[in-house]
């Protein structure tokens, strides 16, 4: 028989065994070095205790990805036993099938783990912008970074946390310009499509942010809307037509004749966009073409990152990109 003194468990559920201080005990009598992981925060002070008393097992603060949509109340809970640890164990995000709902309430509870910041407005960006900063040669968590989700337009609520009269650390914001078009005869403003290089006025919210800059928190926007931005090249289209038809086959195919038919980029991408987003009825939801769009990408189709994009991306990393 092998002797298990010795051995290491890293990560280990000692307290959803039957009977918790028994288990500490049998793993202690064993000489197994055990990690023993919590779930939740509040579980974190009864394991700490328990381990307190050993030689061989250490508690570690967790907070399971699976279980933050019903435990996030526990945030306030985490920072103050964090001080008090020194093991953190059972954290990351789940963005499977079953806990894609509570992908928002997962990144929100990583702000306590940043280092660096990019904040984005949906799902969609959620799912592409890792994708994007790949394409430029950036793994966002080799670089520390961790993309949060604001969930609309609520920058406000998480961008005074930050800053030279705050946490100064690296936090780019990638926000729509959504700019207004010419007033139409009965003086309402109308949506506009700009063209390549065209100058817009940005949105008051977004003028607000920029004017709120400094060395630490940057500010940056397209011309329109992430997926307008993304649809001006022509690559793009290519590759967001593919994730369209892969969700909605009778749709991709009718916006791809729109596409076609269409004359110059900015038109194009205004036929791309309408068509899932600005639809009669039933419009594409946009997160689940995002997510679509980014497996299509990380596949390996061809994919043209805007300026904006890259911009923002090489700011939360802090590197430098060649001249």
């Amino acid at each position: 028989m092998i002797s298990s003194t010795g051995l290491v468990d890293f990560h280990c559920h000692l307290d959803l065994y039957p009977d918790h201080a028994v288990a500490v005990r049998d793993a202690e009598a064993a000489g197994v070095f055990t990690l023993a992981v919590t779930t939740t925060p509040r579980a974190w002070p009864r394991n700490h205790e328990l381990a307190q008393r050993t030689k061989h097992v250490r508690a570690a603060l967790g907070l399971h990805p699976q279980l933050v949509a019903e435990r996030e109340n526990e945030i306030e809970l985490w920072d103050r036993y964090l001080a008090e640890t020194r093991y953190i164990g059972e954290v990351g995000l789940d963005a499977g099938p079953r806990f894609f709902k509570s992908l928002d309430a997962q990144t929100r509870a990583e702000l306590f783990f940043a280092r660096r910041v990019i904040f984005v407005e949906g799902a969609a960006e959620l799912m592409l912008v890792s994708v994007l900063a790949e394409k430029c040669g950036h793994r966002l968590r080799e670089h520390g970074v961790s993309l949060i989700s604001v969930e609309g337009l609520n920058f406000d609520s998480f961008l005074p946390l930050f800053g030279e009269k705050a946490l100064k650390i690296p936090v780019a914001v990638i926000t729509d310009a959504d700019p207004v078009g010419e007033p139409d005869g009965d003086g309402e403003p109308q949506a506009a499509y700009p063209a390549p290089s065209t100058a817009v006025k940005v949105s008051d919210n977004t003028a607000k942010m920029k004017e709120g800059e400094d060395a630490f928190v940057k500010v940056f926007h397209g011309l329109k809307t992430f997926e307008y931005d993304l649809a001006l090249h022509a690559d793009n289209r290519v590759a967001m037509l593919t994730a369209l038809k892969e969700l909605h086959p009778k749709i991709g195919e009718t916006v791809a004749v729109a596409v076609e038919a269409a004359e110059g980029d900015a038109a194009k991408a205004r036929a791309l966009f309408s068509g899932m987003f600005e639809r009669p009825q039933n419009n594409v939801q946009k997160g689940r073409f995002g997510q679509a769009l980014a497996q299509v990408i990380a596949d390996g189709a061809a994919c043209v990152v805007p300026d904006y994009i890259r911009d923002a991306i090489t700011h939360a990393c802090q590197v430098k990109e060649p001249e």
